[in-house]
Protein backbone atom coordinates (compact mmCIF):
# COMPACT_ATOMS: atom_id res chain seq x y z
CA UNK A 1 0.00 0.00 0.00
CA UNK A 2 2.83 2.31 0.53
CA UNK A 3 4.86 1.57 -2.53
CA UNK A 4 1.04 2.35 -4.49
CA UNK A 5 1.15 5.67 -2.59
CA UNK A 6 3.73 6.89 -3.88
CA UNK A 7 3.10 6.12 -7.04
CA UNK A 8 0.43 7.65 -7.03
CA UNK A 9 1.63 11.02 -5.38
CA UNK A 10 4.47 10.74 -7.98
CA UNK A 11 1.72 10.71 -10.71
CA UNK A 12 0.13 13.38 -8.90
CA UNK A 13 3.28 15.51 -9.56
CA UNK A 14 3.96 15.18 -12.93
CA UNK A 15 0.50 15.93 -14.07
CA UNK A 16 -0.49 19.39 -15.91
CA UNK A 17 -0.21 22.03 -13.55
CA UNK A 18 -4.08 23.16 -12.83
CA UNK A 19 -5.54 26.83 -12.75
CA UNK A 20 -7.02 27.80 -9.03
CA UNK A 21 -10.57 29.47 -9.75
CA UNK A 22 -11.19 32.87 -8.30
CA UNK A 23 -13.74 30.62 -6.39
CA UNK A 24 -11.18 29.12 -4.09
CA UNK A 25 -10.40 32.55 -2.72
CA UNK A 26 -13.57 32.42 -0.67
CA UNK A 27 -11.65 30.45 2.46
CA UNK A 28 -10.46 34.05 3.03
CA UNK A 29 -6.64 33.25 1.83
CA UNK A 30 -5.24 35.26 -0.60
CA UNK A 31 -2.06 34.18 -2.66
CA UNK A 32 0.32 35.52 -4.81
CA UNK A 33 -0.62 35.24 -8.48
CA UNK A 34 2.69 32.84 -8.62
CA UNK A 35 0.86 30.48 -6.74
CA UNK A 36 -2.61 30.59 -8.12
CA UNK A 37 -1.22 28.40 -10.53
CA UNK A 38 -0.39 25.16 -8.54
CA UNK A 39 0.04 21.42 -9.36
CA UNK A 40 -2.69 18.33 -8.00
CA UNK A 41 -0.39 17.69 -5.43
CA UNK A 42 0.07 20.62 -4.04
CA UNK A 43 -3.86 20.80 -4.20
CA UNK A 44 -4.50 17.96 -2.30
CA UNK A 45 -2.32 18.46 0.02
CA UNK A 46 -2.70 22.17 0.57
CA UNK A 47 -6.57 23.29 0.67
CA UNK A 48 -7.87 20.79 2.75
CA UNK A 49 -5.65 21.63 5.78
CA UNK A 50 -6.96 25.52 5.33
CA UNK A 51 -10.88 24.42 4.83
CA UNK A 52 -10.22 21.66 8.28
CA UNK A 53 -8.74 25.22 9.81
CA UNK A 54 -11.42 27.66 8.92
CA UNK A 55 -14.66 25.29 10.53
CA UNK A 56 -15.49 26.63 13.53
CA UNK A 57 -15.40 24.67 16.99
CA UNK A 58 -18.50 24.19 18.10
CA UNK A 59 -20.40 21.66 19.92
CA UNK A 60 -23.85 20.60 20.47
CA UNK A 61 -25.95 21.33 23.30
CA UNK A 62 -29.68 20.27 23.77
CA UNK A 63 -31.82 21.82 26.43
CA UNK A 64 -34.61 20.26 27.07
CA UNK A 65 -37.42 21.59 29.59
CA UNK A 66 -40.24 19.35 30.41
CA UNK A 67 -43.77 20.45 32.30
CA UNK A 68 -46.86 18.71 34.08
CA UNK A 69 -50.62 20.85 33.83
CA UNK A 70 -50.85 22.14 37.33
CA UNK A 71 -47.53 21.02 38.78
CA UNK A 72 -45.74 24.14 39.25
CA UNK A 73 -42.10 23.37 38.79
CA UNK A 74 -40.37 22.13 35.13
CA UNK A 75 -37.91 19.39 34.96
CA UNK A 76 -34.97 20.98 33.39
CA UNK A 77 -32.55 18.62 31.30
CA UNK A 78 -28.80 19.94 29.80
CA UNK A 79 -27.08 17.59 27.44
CA UNK A 80 -23.83 17.54 25.56
CA UNK A 81 -23.68 15.53 21.98
CA UNK A 82 -20.12 15.65 23.10
CA UNK A 83 -18.57 16.97 26.01
CA UNK A 84 -15.31 17.04 25.06
CA UNK A 85 -14.50 20.98 24.25
CA UNK A 86 -16.12 21.35 27.83
CA UNK A 87 -13.88 20.99 31.15
CA UNK A 88 -16.25 22.54 33.98
CA UNK A 89 -19.95 24.22 33.92
CA UNK A 90 -21.14 26.32 36.59
CA UNK A 91 -23.35 28.53 38.25
CA UNK A 92 -25.03 30.02 41.74
CA UNK A 93 -29.01 29.36 42.08
CA UNK A 94 -31.30 30.17 44.17
CA UNK A 95 -32.30 27.11 46.45
CA UNK A 96 -35.77 28.24 47.32
CA UNK A 97 -36.48 27.75 43.22
CA UNK A 98 -34.13 25.17 42.51
CA UNK A 99 -33.65 21.52 43.64
CA UNK A 100 -32.30 17.75 43.19
CA UNK A 101 -29.45 18.44 40.53
CA UNK A 102 -28.25 15.13 39.34
CA UNK A 103 -26.11 14.38 36.36
CA UNK A 104 -25.16 11.32 33.94
CA UNK A 105 -21.46 11.42 33.92
CA UNK A 106 -18.36 13.43 35.53
CA UNK A 107 -17.94 14.85 38.99
CA UNK A 108 -21.02 17.14 40.48
CA UNK A 109 -19.94 19.37 43.03
CA UNK A 110 -23.37 21.09 45.02
CA UNK A 111 -22.69 23.16 47.89
CA UNK A 112 -22.98 26.72 48.99
CA UNK A 113 -25.91 27.38 46.35
CA UNK A 114 -23.25 26.78 43.66
CA UNK A 115 -23.30 24.05 41.24
CA UNK A 116 -19.65 22.71 39.68
CA UNK A 117 -20.11 20.34 37.07
CA UNK A 118 -17.04 18.52 35.25
CA UNK A 119 -18.50 16.12 32.53
CA UNK A 120 -17.19 13.44 31.01
CA UNK A 121 -16.67 13.34 27.65
CA UNK A 122 -19.31 10.92 26.34
CA UNK A 123 -23.00 10.94 27.65
CA UNK A 124 -22.98 14.16 29.73
CA UNK A 125 -26.23 15.13 31.10
CA UNK A 126 -27.33 17.79 34.22
CA UNK A 127 -30.75 17.94 35.38
CA UNK A 128 -33.00 19.66 37.71
CA UNK A 129 -36.35 20.84 38.89
CA UNK A 130 -37.14 24.34 38.80
CA UNK A 131 -40.48 26.23 40.40
CA UNK A 132 -42.70 28.40 37.85
CA UNK A 133 -44.62 30.23 39.31
CA UNK A 134 -43.01 33.84 40.90
CA UNK A 135 -44.36 36.62 42.99
CA UNK A 136 -43.80 40.39 42.29
CA UNK A 137 -45.30 43.07 44.52
CA UNK A 138 -47.44 45.47 43.12
CA UNK A 139 -48.99 47.99 44.53
CA UNK A 140 -52.64 47.98 42.91
CA UNK A 141 -52.67 43.93 43.32
CA UNK A 142 -53.11 41.99 46.43
CA UNK A 143 -51.38 39.10 44.33
CA UNK A 144 -49.70 38.68 41.56
CA UNK A 145 -47.17 37.20 39.23
CA UNK A 146 -44.52 37.85 36.74
CA UNK A 147 -44.37 33.98 35.80
CA UNK A 148 -47.12 31.71 36.49
CA UNK A 149 -48.18 27.32 35.94
CA UNK A 150 -51.78 26.54 36.23
CA UNK A 151 -53.81 23.42 34.90
CA UNK A 152 -54.12 25.32 31.23
CA UNK A 153 -51.38 27.42 30.87
CA UNK A 154 -47.75 28.58 31.61
CA UNK A 155 -46.44 31.87 31.17
CA UNK A 156 -42.59 32.96 32.37
CA UNK A 157 -38.83 33.49 31.27
CA UNK A 158 -36.60 31.62 30.19
CA UNK A 159 -33.80 33.24 32.50
CA UNK A 160 -35.81 32.03 35.52
CA UNK A 161 -35.53 28.46 34.64
CA UNK A 162 -32.21 28.34 33.57
CA UNK A 163 -29.26 30.20 35.63
CA UNK A 164 -26.41 31.99 33.86
CA UNK A 165 -23.86 29.79 33.65
CA UNK A 166 -19.90 30.19 33.17
CA UNK A 167 -18.95 27.36 31.08
CA UNK A 168 -15.37 26.81 30.69
CA UNK A 169 -14.45 25.06 27.27
CA UNK A 170 -11.54 25.14 24.75
CA UNK A 171 -10.26 28.18 22.77
CA UNK A 172 -12.94 29.19 20.29
CA UNK A 173 -15.23 26.87 21.19
CA UNK A 174 -19.43 27.94 20.92
CA UNK A 175 -22.01 25.88 21.51
CA UNK A 176 -24.58 25.18 18.85
CA UNK A 177 -27.50 24.69 21.15
CA UNK A 178 -31.20 23.60 20.64
CA UNK A 179 -34.21 23.73 23.29
CA UNK A 180 -36.88 21.33 23.14
CA UNK A 181 -39.97 21.82 25.34
CA UNK A 182 -42.31 18.42 26.26
CA UNK A 183 -45.36 20.23 27.52
CA UNK A 184 -48.55 18.38 28.78
CA UNK A 185 -50.37 16.82 26.23
CA UNK A 186 -53.01 19.39 23.94
CA UNK A 187 -51.02 22.26 25.07
CA UNK A 188 -49.38 24.41 22.00
CA UNK A 189 -45.48 26.26 22.46
CA UNK A 190 -44.94 29.85 21.53
CA UNK A 191 -41.46 31.47 21.44
CA UNK A 192 -39.55 33.88 19.89
CA UNK A 193 -37.28 31.83 18.65
CA UNK A 194 -37.11 29.77 15.43
CA UNK A 195 -38.37 26.49 14.90
CA UNK A 196 -35.54 23.67 13.85
CA UNK A 197 -36.80 22.88 10.77
CA UNK A 198 -33.73 19.93 10.88
CA UNK A 199 -35.35 18.31 13.90
CA UNK A 200 -38.99 15.87 13.17
CA UNK A 201 -39.36 16.40 16.81
CA UNK A 202 -42.03 18.59 17.96
CA UNK A 203 -41.66 22.06 19.96
CA UNK A 204 -37.82 21.74 19.35
CA UNK A 205 -36.16 25.60 18.98
CA UNK A 206 -32.90 27.02 18.00
CA UNK A 207 -30.80 28.98 20.09
CA UNK A 208 -28.79 31.53 18.67
CA UNK A 209 -27.46 34.28 20.65
CA UNK A 210 -24.51 35.99 18.77
CA UNK A 211 -23.69 37.65 22.29
CA UNK A 212 -22.75 34.75 24.31
CA UNK A 213 -20.31 31.74 23.17
CA UNK A 214 -22.50 29.42 25.37
CA UNK A 215 -26.52 29.53 24.37
CA UNK A 216 -28.88 29.31 27.11
CA UNK A 217 -33.22 29.75 26.69
CA UNK A 218 -33.67 33.11 26.95
CA UNK A 219 -36.45 35.48 26.40
CA UNK A 220 -40.71 34.88 26.98
CA UNK A 221 -42.52 31.76 26.77
CA UNK A 222 -45.96 30.73 26.73
CA UNK A 223 -47.40 27.46 26.46
CA UNK A 224 -51.35 25.83 27.32
CA UNK A 225 -54.59 26.03 25.54
CA UNK A 226 -53.77 29.45 23.99
CA UNK A 227 -55.38 32.07 21.40
CA UNK A 228 -52.56 33.72 19.15
CA UNK A 229 -52.67 36.02 16.28
CA UNK A 230 -49.94 36.58 13.88
CA UNK A 231 -48.82 38.75 10.74
CA UNK A 232 -45.92 39.90 9.16
CA UNK A 233 -45.36 43.64 9.60
CA UNK A 234 -42.67 45.79 7.63
CA UNK A 235 -40.60 43.95 5.38
CA UNK A 236 -39.63 40.74 7.13
CA UNK A 237 -40.80 40.85 10.84
CA UNK A 238 -43.27 37.60 12.27
CA UNK A 239 -45.46 39.34 15.08
CA UNK A 240 -47.59 37.36 16.96
CA UNK A 241 -49.44 37.97 20.02
CA UNK A 242 -50.03 35.47 22.00
CA UNK A 243 -52.33 34.69 25.83
CA UNK A 244 -54.35 32.36 27.59
CA UNK A 245 -57.41 30.99 26.12
CA UNK A 246 -60.77 33.31 26.69
CA UNK A 247 -58.69 35.71 28.39
CA UNK A 248 -59.59 39.91 27.74
CA UNK A 249 -56.40 40.42 25.61
CA UNK A 250 -56.72 43.10 22.48
CA UNK A 251 -55.27 40.90 20.20
CA UNK A 252 -56.17 42.29 16.98
CA UNK A 253 -55.85 45.42 18.02
CA UNK A 254 -52.41 45.16 19.34
CA UNK A 255 -51.87 43.80 16.26
CA UNK A 256 -53.11 46.11 14.07
CA UNK A 257 -51.24 49.29 15.74
CA UNK A 258 -47.59 47.32 15.56
CA UNK A 259 -48.94 46.67 11.20
CA UNK A 260 -49.25 50.42 11.01
CA UNK A 261 -46.14 51.59 13.44
CA UNK A 262 -43.30 48.93 12.22
CA UNK A 263 -42.52 50.23 9.41
CA UNK A 264 -40.96 53.28 11.27
CA UNK A 265 -38.97 50.95 13.99
CA UNK A 266 -37.17 49.67 10.84
CA UNK A 267 -36.28 53.17 9.87
CA UNK A 268 -35.71 54.30 12.83
CA UNK A 269 -32.97 51.24 13.85
CA UNK A 270 -32.27 49.46 11.06
CA UNK A 271 -31.62 45.83 11.91
CA UNK A 272 -35.01 44.70 13.61
CA UNK A 273 -35.94 40.88 14.83
CA UNK A 274 -37.15 38.71 12.01
CA UNK A 275 -39.45 37.06 14.94
CA UNK A 276 -41.45 38.87 18.08
CA UNK A 277 -43.35 37.29 20.73
CA UNK A 278 -45.59 39.57 22.98
CA UNK A 279 -46.96 37.30 25.82
CA UNK A 280 -49.80 38.69 27.64
CA UNK A 281 -52.68 37.65 30.06
CA UNK A 282 -55.11 38.62 33.13
CA UNK A 283 -54.72 38.62 36.88
CA UNK A 284 -53.26 37.36 38.46
CA UNK A 285 -50.40 38.14 36.22
CA UNK A 286 -48.17 41.82 37.22
CA UNK A 287 -50.11 44.11 35.74
CA UNK A 288 -47.07 46.05 33.88
CA UNK A 289 -45.01 45.45 30.82
CA UNK A 290 -41.66 43.12 30.81
CA UNK A 291 -39.30 43.00 27.84
CA UNK A 292 -36.73 40.18 27.02
CA UNK A 293 -35.12 39.11 24.22
CA UNK A 294 -37.01 39.32 20.73
CA UNK A 295 -40.35 39.41 23.03
CA UNK A 296 -41.99 41.29 25.50
CA UNK A 297 -44.58 40.46 28.53
CA UNK A 298 -47.57 43.12 28.83
CA UNK A 299 -50.47 43.03 30.78
CA UNK A 300 -54.02 42.56 28.69
CA UNK A 301 -55.54 45.38 30.93
CA UNK A 302 -52.77 47.87 29.51
CA UNK A 303 -53.80 50.41 27.24
CA UNK A 304 -50.95 50.28 24.16
CA UNK A 305 -51.50 54.18 24.48
CA UNK A 306 -51.96 56.30 27.81
CA UNK A 307 -54.14 59.11 28.33
CA UNK A 308 -50.73 61.51 28.36
CA UNK A 309 -50.28 60.24 25.27
CA UNK A 310 -46.82 57.88 26.00
CA UNK A 311 -47.20 54.14 24.77
CA UNK A 312 -46.35 51.69 27.19
CA UNK A 313 -46.38 49.28 24.28
CA UNK A 314 -43.61 50.99 21.99
CA UNK A 315 -41.83 51.52 24.61
CA UNK A 316 -41.40 48.44 25.16
CA UNK A 317 -41.12 47.22 21.74
CA UNK A 318 -38.51 49.72 21.68
CA UNK A 319 -36.34 47.93 24.53
CA UNK A 320 -36.86 44.55 22.72
CA UNK A 321 -35.37 46.07 19.51
CA UNK A 322 -32.81 48.38 20.73
CA UNK A 323 -31.51 45.91 23.59
CA UNK A 324 -29.91 49.38 25.00
CA UNK A 325 -29.96 49.40 29.24
CA UNK A 326 -27.65 51.89 31.17
CA UNK A 327 -24.69 51.31 32.57
CA UNK A 328 -24.24 52.23 36.49
CA UNK A 329 -26.16 55.50 37.34
CA UNK A 330 -27.15 56.23 33.38
CA UNK A 331 -30.54 53.77 33.86
CA UNK A 332 -32.35 57.08 32.44
CA UNK A 333 -30.44 56.72 29.06
CA UNK A 334 -32.44 53.27 28.44
CA UNK A 335 -35.65 54.50 30.09
CA UNK A 336 -35.48 57.92 28.42
CA UNK A 337 -35.00 56.28 24.58
CA UNK A 338 -37.44 53.69 24.76
CA UNK A 339 -39.97 56.68 26.01
CA UNK A 340 -39.22 58.94 23.17
CA UNK A 341 -39.11 56.48 20.63
CA UNK A 342 -42.80 55.29 21.70
CA UNK A 343 -44.01 58.77 21.51
CA UNK A 344 -42.06 59.86 18.70
CA UNK A 345 -42.41 56.46 16.21
CA UNK A 346 -46.63 57.08 16.49
CA UNK A 347 -45.96 60.39 15.64
CA UNK A 348 -43.89 59.66 11.96
CA UNK A 349 -46.32 56.53 11.52
CA UNK A 350 -49.10 59.58 11.36
CA UNK A 351 -50.41 58.33 14.49
CA UNK A 352 -50.10 62.20 15.89
CA UNK A 353 -49.89 65.30 14.33
CA UNK A 354 -47.58 68.36 15.65
CA UNK A 355 -49.64 70.08 17.61
CA UNK A 356 -50.78 66.84 19.40
CA UNK A 357 -47.18 65.75 19.87
CA UNK A 358 -45.97 69.40 21.79
CA UNK A 359 -48.88 68.50 23.69
CA UNK A 360 -47.21 65.04 24.97
CA UNK A 361 -43.90 66.84 25.21
CA UNK A 362 -45.92 69.52 27.29
CA UNK A 363 -47.24 66.78 29.31
CA UNK A 364 -44.12 65.63 30.36
CA UNK A 365 -42.86 68.94 31.08
CA UNK A 366 -45.46 69.83 33.34
CA UNK A 367 -45.23 65.76 34.81
CA UNK A 368 -40.63 65.87 35.23
CA UNK A 369 -39.74 69.13 34.01
CA UNK A 370 -38.54 69.67 37.51
CA UNK A 371 -36.95 66.44 38.48
CA UNK A 372 -33.93 67.20 40.27
CA UNK A 373 -31.44 65.12 38.16
CA UNK A 374 -31.21 62.56 35.46
CA UNK A 375 -28.37 60.52 36.26
CA UNK A 376 -29.97 57.12 39.11
CA UNK A 377 -29.40 53.92 39.60
CA UNK A 378 -33.08 53.57 38.71
CA UNK A 379 -35.20 55.89 36.78
CA UNK A 380 -38.49 57.21 38.27
CA UNK A 381 -41.79 58.00 36.03
CA UNK A 382 -40.60 61.68 36.38
CA UNK A 383 -36.82 61.13 35.95
CA UNK A 384 -38.35 59.23 32.97
CA UNK A 385 -40.23 61.95 31.68
CA UNK A 386 -37.18 64.20 31.85
CA UNK A 387 -35.27 62.20 30.09
CA UNK A 388 -37.59 62.05 27.01
CA UNK A 389 -37.09 66.43 27.06
CA UNK A 390 -33.62 66.11 27.32
CA UNK A 391 -33.84 63.73 23.98
CA UNK A 392 -36.12 65.41 22.22
CA UNK A 393 -33.61 68.37 22.49
CA UNK A 394 -30.64 66.47 21.62
CA UNK A 395 -32.35 65.45 18.28
CA UNK A 396 -32.74 68.99 17.60
CA UNK A 397 -29.65 69.94 18.37
CA UNK A 398 -28.04 66.71 16.06
CA UNK A 399 -30.63 68.15 13.15
CA UNK A 400 -28.75 71.47 13.65
CA UNK A 401 -25.30 70.31 13.69
CA UNK A 402 -25.85 68.32 10.72
CA UNK A 403 -27.74 70.75 8.99
CA UNK A 404 -30.48 67.97 8.44
CA UNK A 405 -28.35 65.18 7.67
CA UNK A 406 -28.87 63.13 10.56
CA UNK A 407 -31.20 62.73 14.17
CA UNK A 408 -30.76 60.53 17.59
CA UNK A 409 -31.70 57.71 15.29
CA UNK A 410 -27.88 57.57 14.31
CA UNK A 411 -26.84 57.82 17.78
CA UNK A 412 -29.01 55.33 18.82
CA UNK A 413 -27.88 53.00 16.47
CA UNK A 414 -24.40 53.10 17.66
CA UNK A 415 -25.48 52.58 21.21
CA UNK A 416 -27.36 49.40 19.74
CA UNK A 417 -23.89 48.31 19.04
CA UNK A 418 -22.76 48.45 22.85
CA UNK A 419 -25.99 47.90 24.68
CA UNK A 420 -24.80 48.57 27.81
CA UNK A 421 -24.02 52.70 27.67
CA UNK A 422 -22.77 55.63 29.76
CA UNK A 423 -23.15 59.19 29.54
CA UNK A 424 -19.15 59.03 28.64
CA UNK A 425 -20.81 56.59 25.95
CA UNK A 426 -23.82 59.04 24.30
CA UNK A 427 -21.87 61.69 24.33
CA UNK A 428 -19.07 59.76 22.15
CA UNK A 429 -22.00 58.62 20.45
CA UNK A 430 -22.90 62.47 19.51
CA UNK A 431 -19.43 63.39 18.67
CA UNK A 432 -19.03 60.42 16.06
CA UNK A 433 -22.41 62.10 14.20
CA UNK A 434 -21.93 65.00 14.66
CA UNK A 435 -18.03 65.55 14.85
CA UNK A 436 -18.71 68.34 17.93
CA UNK A 437 -19.91 68.37 21.38
CA UNK A 438 -23.24 68.72 22.67
CA UNK A 439 -24.30 71.39 24.78
CA UNK A 440 -27.60 69.22 25.96
CA UNK A 441 -25.21 66.18 27.15
CA UNK A 442 -22.82 68.92 28.71
CA UNK A 443 -25.45 70.40 31.28
CA UNK A 444 -25.80 66.98 32.51
CA UNK A 445 -23.65 65.87 35.96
Amino acid sequence: MRAAAVDFLAHLAAAPPLTVTASMTNIGVQFPEAIMRISPLFSLLFFPIVAVAAAPDTYRVEWTVALEAGVDSAQVNLSFEDAAPVERVSFSYDPERFENFRVTSGELHVEDARVTWEPAATNASLSYRVKITRARQNSNQDESYDALMTDEWALFRGERITPRMRVTARDGAESAAVLRFVPPKGWSVNTAWPIDQGDAREHVYLLDDPDRAFDRPRGWFIMGRLATQRAHVGSHTLFSVSAPLHSGVDRMGWLALVSLVWPEFEKAFGEVPAKLLMVSGDDPLWRGGLSGPNSFFFHGSRRAISENGTSPLFHELAHVVTRISGDDNDDWIAEGLAEYYGIELLYRAGGYDADMRAEVLDTLMAWGGHSSKLRARNSTGKTTARAVLAFDALDREIREQSAGGANLDAVTRLLMIKRRVSLTDLRDAYREVTGGNSAVLAAIE
